[in-house]
């Protein structure tokens, strides 16, 4: 298959791993920059996923454990859900955005690790990089952003728009004894002065305990709610660092999501579910959706302009925009309470959202992409 000029994708985090290694499997042999030494070795949150989700992806020995039970402390009454079939699964995110770029490798894909993508020019096509202490320009046939909510896609109109609502989440990862199987279940707790939530996820020989903010009103800086969170429950506060990583959550949908030679995936698309800040699904069906777009529009004989057409046109009209919509509904309307200072009910739809999310498995299933991979978008 010859391609009249290369394939970039900007981030090989998980949207962009996923579409590199896509890519890659088609024969298209994109360049994957990542300005990390390795890929995931700075992964700001994540530590569940759907279990089908896991499936699709063939995770294997990533996953770390089936989670079968999960504590939602909050509201009037502490719940605990539990699943006759485990319906998420925790997993390390660094090591799996490697897997995957790794992936992509073995498919034939030139993975750029180290390398700071710098500008993009739409009008030419042309990306700017810096490797090794030098700068290196390159017109592409077509470029897939991966690299975040400050994607350099807002060159060309595409991504978050400047303004939309963010929020942003923090973790910290904890040692636990060799063997200790004392924590064997996820908590998930919501906050009652700062609209948000607490995790605890057992990983391993690690806890991740992290906070999350549903909204881009700072209050108290979430250093310090993590920090008295873990300090608050005795048997966290004993437990040595082991790293702490955080990052920006966007909470709208980009306004278009491909033109020119570009597309945006995942969190530079705004891809994230707005209650619960998650948002693995939709960067696997973004990813898996802008390389399926590239590879029909090679067998065509199109051009990268017309891929990110499609790409944008199977986006909106997709199962995963259509949810992420439905959401949006009572995501705005309280954070326009968080706006004018009223009090929000974010603690109560979240609360429902855990309590009835897992008895939608179906549906969740429909949605982590049961279908064809590749082929005709």
């Amino acid at each position: 298959m010859t391609l009249r000029g290369r394939i970039a994708v900007v981030g090989a985090g998980f949207a962009g791993s996923v579409a590199a290694w896509r890519l890659a499997e088609a024969g298209l042999e994109p360049v994957l920059f990542d300005r990390l030494p390795e890929p995931g070795s700075e992964a700001a949150c994540g530590g569940v996923m759907l279990r089908s989700l896991g499936e699709h992806l063939g995770m294997g020995e990533v996953a770390s454990q089936p989670v079968d039970t999960v504590h939602i402390l909050g509201g009037r009454r502490p719940r605990t859900l539990r699943f006759r079939r485990p319906v998420f699964v925790s997993f390390d995110r660094g090591a799996l955005d490697r897997d995957l770029a790794l992936r992509a490798v073995a498919g034939g894909a030139d993975l750029r690790p180290g390398c700071r993508v710098t500008d993009w020019h739409p009008t030419t096509g042309e990306l700017g990089w810096t490797e090794d202490g030098r700068m290196h320009r390159e017109r592409f046939r077509a470029i897939v952003f991966a690299d975040g909510p400050r994607t350099l896609a807002a060159a060309g109109g595409l991504g978050v728009d400047p303004g939309s609502p963010e929020g942003g989440a923090m973790y910290r990862e904890l040692r636990i004894p060799e063997g200790d199987r004392s924590w064997i279940s996820f908590s998930f707790t919501m906050a009652a002065d700062d609209p948000g939530y607490y995790w605890v996820f057992p990983k391993g020989g690690r806890l991740q305990v992290g906070v999350g903010r549903l909204h881009g009103r700072r209050r108290t800086p979430l250093r310090t709610l993590l920090d008295r969170f873990i300090a608050g429950d005795p048997r966290l506060a004993t437990l040595p660092v082991a790293g702490s990583r955080g990052g920006i959550i966007p909470f709208r949908p980009a306004r278009t999501f491909g033109s020119v030679n570009a597309m945006v995936v995942g969190d530079a698309a705004g891809l994230v579910n707005p209650l619960t800040g998650g948002g693995l699904v939709y960067a696997a069906a973004s990813g898996e959706m802008a390389a399926a777009a590239l590879v029909w529009a090679e067998r065509r004989g199109e051009d990268g302009a017309a891929a990110a057409l499609r790409y944008a046109d199977r986006l909106e009209r997709s199962v995963h925009m259509a949810w992420l919509r439905v959401l949006q509904v009572p995501f705005t309307s309280q954070h326009r309470r968080v706006a004018s200072g009223r009090p929000t009910l974010y603690r109560p739809l979240c609360l429902l959202y855990a309590m009835i999310l897992p008895r939608l498995t179906p549906l969740a299933d429909a949605i982590t992409l049961r279908g064809p991979r590749g082929g005709n978008p």
